[in-house]
């Protein structure tokens, strides 16, 4: 609850502090740098052994590129093609479908 504390430990670590989520404002998104002490899942772990705070995910991003939609926002819908476990939706595939249909 003090972004104070995890100010200072992002500048120590070399972790930028990306964002705040908008829906949740105790949430922050972090991101490793070319002068972080380590990859994401080691700064993770490191947040996490300060105690400090209550929940650390390294949640990974992942960059999805489309060449089925000129939506902008694609990136941002993980659950239309998450590439994780084999759970997506397969948007891309249902639109191109109906496209041809078209």
């Amino acid at each position: 609850g003090d972004l104070a504390l995890l100010t200072q430990l992002a500048e120590q670590q070399g972790v930028q502090i990306v964002k705040q989520n908008e829906f949740m404002p105790l949430w922050y998104r972090l991101s490793v740098t070319g002068n972080s002490a380590g990859d994401a899942v080691q700064m993770a772990n490191a947040f996490y052994e300060t105690g400090l705070f209550e929940e650390i995910d390294p949640a990974f991003m992942f960059n999805f590129q489309s060449n089925c939609t000129n939506d902008p926002m694609f990136d941002q819908l993980w659950g239309l093609q998450n590439r994780t476990y084999g759970y997506d939706i397969n948007a891309c595939r249902a639109w191109t479908i109906l496209m041809d249909m078209g």
